[in-house]
């Protein structure tokens, strides 16, 4: 094993540059500046495609898009992502012990193909009350809801198969396209005087299956023979990243979700504005996408080596680089966001600077968690990762039936909530980190103790 493939970028020493500020540039994983380029890309063409389409429908039709957008990126990456998760883990085992990995992406896919089938059926039974509660009665949403639920299966595998190569490069092209691919149509049902939410939604939910597709067929040479997966152990740990995963982008979302859900009809353009205002809140997690994605792949092949301290420190870098991003992140929102959000979305969408420098500062304390949760899962704790997601949206919901008004109530349970969840999946990994260490100190003392007779 090559331990170079898991060792950060070199740092040049330098009198201007300090021993702070190099430790946080050597914590960022190899690959990160592929993913950056193709974040940044993909993050310019959905603040356009969600800017065009509020300015085209407006914040009360903008809804019901927003909605489908909420619900994809709850369903998707809480579905999905996991997928991409143990096609990573796994891997970087097969790496360190020089087997091939083709088999881990055959029966990640198909596991993904039976899920797929499953959400299908479950979309379809549940049509009436999606139209009805969050997507205004629109049956285009929901054949949009489904042709995403088809493309991110399809896009979370193979990107798992990129990020677990290392081909962080046509992972990037695969991000780009993503979002170019969407805001690109999306001018074009403009330029055509398209003003209904249908159209848009079957763009958002189409696109990602042409992406996955361009991005897999010039990478079929990585799926090399090798050794039958363990199935027990792959769906036991698949299982637990699902609940984890789902809790994760459940407790992200739902402050959008129960403001639709809860709110009366005449506050539509209230939602409509707060659903802009997390938008804007969210700019800080396209920066840390880019982190996250190379590190889940470099962490498991330093668990797999046994190299925990290396890990360890490698996450202690890591959170203090996201804090630090976080903090000027929320300082920037607070300063700027409600005019950011007026100059992005429209004059007709408002929401006060306290609540945007609540949900920024929310934001960052859930990048923090995450940090923790890639740890866990790398170790191969996957049930730990999944506690912290799933206490945090318990207190969410908990909040939820407080009687105080609606903002506040929303506001106090995301945030609440992601602190929560923050304290338990720090509180997890640093319990495993210190459990390992005390049995590997014990385990040395008894191979010295047994020499010594």
């Amino acid at each position: 094993m090559d331990y170079n493939e898991i060792e950060g970028p070199a740092i040049p020493s330098g009198d201007a540059r300090t021993k702070f500020t190099s430790s946080l540039i050597e914590a960022v994983p190899l690959g990160t500046s592929y993913v950056a380029i193709g974040m940044v890309v993909t993050g310019i063409a959905a603040y356009g495609f969600i800017s065009l389409t509020a300015h085209i429908l407006g914040p009360a039709r903008y809804t019901s898009i927003s909605s489908l957008w909420a619900a994809i990126f709850v369903v998707g990456p809480g579905i999905f992502l996991p997928l991409q998760q143990v096609i990573n883990h796994q891997f970087a085992y097969r790496k360190v012990h020089q087997l091939g990995a083709g088999p881990v992406a055959y029966r990640a896919a198909s596991i993904g193909g039976l899920m797929v089938l499953f959400l299908l059926i479950c979309t379809s039974v549940g049509a009436p009350e999606l139209k009805k509660y969050l997507f205004d009665g629109s049956t285009e949403l929901v054949v949009g809801f489904a042709l995403a639920l088809i493309g991110y299966s399809m896009l979370y595998v193979v990107s798992g198969i990129l990020t677990g190569s290392g081909r962080f490069g046509y992972y990037a092209i695969g991000q780009s396209l993503d979002g170019l691919l969407r805001i690109a149509v999306c001018i074009i049902l403009a330029i055509v005087g398209v003003k209904t939410v249908g159209p848009y939604g079957i763009v958002f939910g189409a696109v990602p299956v042409v992406v996955a597709l361009a991005v897999l067929v010039p990478n079929r040479h990585l799926l090399k023979a090798g050794p039958p997966v363990d199935k027990k152990v792959m769906s036991t740990s698949l299982s637990w990243l699902i609940v984890g995963s789902v809790g994760a982008q459940l407790l992200l979302n739902a402050s959008i979700i129960s403001f639709k859900v809860l709110s009366n009809h005449a506050n539509q353009t209230q939602v409509g504005s707060f659903i802009a205002g997390v938008v804007i809140a969210r700019i800080p997690l396209f920066l840390f996408s880019a982190i996250q994605t190379t590190l889940l792949p470099r962490l498991s092949l330093l668990s797999h080596a046994g190299e925990f301290r290396r890990l360890n420190r490698d996450i202690l870098h890591i959170t203090a680089l996201v804090a630090t991003i976080g903090v000027v992140c929320t300082l920037g929102i607070a300063a700027l966001g409600p005019w950011v959000l007026k100059v992005f979305f429209g004059h007709h969408f408002l929401l006060g600077r306290s609540t945007m420098t609540i949900l920024a500062g929310t934001i960052s304390l859930y990048m923090l968690a995450m940090v923790a949760n890639q740890g866990l899962i790398a170790r191969g704790k996957s049930a730990y990762s999944a506690a912290g997601w799933v206490l945090g949206l318990t207190v969410f919901v908990a909040i939820l039936f407080t009687h105080i008004s609606l903002m506040t109530r929303i506001e106090l349970a995301y945030l609440v909530g992601t602190i929560t969840s923050l304290i338990t999946e720090f509180g997890l990994y640093w319990f495993m980190h210190n459990t390992t260490l005390r049995q590997n100190k014990s385990t040395i003392q008894h191979e010295i103790g047994g020499s010594a007779n």
